[in-house]
């Protein structure tokens, strides 16, 4: 490979500074302002050397200090996430991407059904939390996972594998409630049975516990139901919105 990465006081040639940040068109069709300042110019450009060095480690789980040279130096990349993520950029990006997907796919940009499933993984030995999932085996963490009935995601949580689903609902559902008040239904597996007050009371929204179809265990996304498959059934969310 003929990547290079960066000193810390090293930059890559800078490229074309004409490109603007990325906007959106807000719900009304009327053009948003951009969601990452342009006003002033800046030594490194946000779209191309720190939007893109940040989905860089998104998609790839690379160290900030392994980033290849032709993004900004790995320091002022992780200077941005930080204050984006602190700001709310991020979401707001998110929440954008997500509408679009969807219209485009001829639904509504908001959704009225989610699906919310985890799955337990196995961590390695650097550390962190985790503890054992004595129902399923395994010493690691768990990955909360909050989706559409398009698949989109809409909230990850990450906790100890031995905690159990109802410990953790409402925490990956709560922050929901502020982006979006279309959702009326919840599908979920029977790990979750017993919070049907609790989401009512606390969201005002209904939980509906349904069964997966066979006995396939995993973490996949069905194509029919397009949210992750381990949990509630593909035919139970195929109608919702």
């Amino acid at each position: 490979m003929n990547r290079q990465v960066h000193s810390e006081n090293e930059r890559p040639k800078p490229q074309d500074k004409s490109a603007t940040a990325p906007t959106f068109s807000a719900p009304s069709g009327k053009p948003k302002k951009p969601y990452f300042p342009t006003a002033r110019r800046r030594r490194h450009d946000l779209r191309r050397e720190v939007l893109d060095a940040i989905l860089y480690v998104v998609k790839t789980g690379c160290q900030w200090r392994m980033l290849p040279g032709e993004f900004a130096p790995w320091r002022a990349a992780h200077y941005y996430f930080d204050q984006w993520r602190e700001e709310g950029r991020l979401q707001c990006l998110l929440s954008a991407v997500r509408r679009t997907v969807r219209r485009e796919a001829g639904r509504e940009g908001e959704p009225s059904a989610l699906i919310i499933d985890c799955q337990s993984v196995q961590t390695s030995r650097s550390g962190g939390i985790a503890s054992f999932d004595a129902y399923k085996h395994v010493k690691g963490r768990k990955r909360h996972v909050v989706t559409d009935t398009h698949g989109l995601p809409w909230n990850v949580v990450v906790h100890a594998a031995g905690d159990h689903e109802s410990q953790w609902a409402l925490h990956a559902l709560k922050p929901i409630e502020s982006w979006t008040d279309r959702v009326e239904t919840v599908f979920a597996d029977s790990a979750y049975q017993g919070l049907e007050t609790n989401i009512e009371s606390e969201l005002d929204w209904s939980l509906r516990v349904v069964e997966p179809e066979g006995e396939k265990g995993g973490f996949s996304v069905d194509p029919k139901r397009s949210g992750p498959k381990s949990g509630p059934s593909a035919g139970s969310a195929a109608g919702a919105g």
